[in-house]
């Protein structure tokens, strides 16, 4: 079985034969698929004990831990509004 590669130059005394289900698959993966999933999904995600890396990003969870028994409004608020970055 000879299928056409999509760099490779055509021969000139090729004649056009009617793609068989086998070659219009081939070419449909050399051409790529480009699905909904594709779009949305992060390039790689990178789980550690300590970060996750989503794309380029890092991400780290923080934990309260000498919260108070009661709390009044907006009692996280500083933290949550906190203005420069943890390293």
């Amino acid at each position: 079985m000879a299928f056409q590669l999509p760099f490779a130059p055509k021969k000139s005394n090729e004649q056009a034969q009617p793609q068989t289900s086998e070659q219009m698959a081939l070419n449909t993966l050399a051409t790529g698929m480009v699905s909904i999933k594709d779009i949305i999904a992060p390039p790689a995600i990178e789980v550690d004990f300590d970060y996750i890396k989503i794309g380029s990003t890092y991400y780290r969870t923080l934990f309260v831990i000498g919260y108070p028994r009661f709390v009044g409004a907006n009692w996280l608020a500083p933290l949550i509004n906190f203005d420069h970055t943890l390293q």
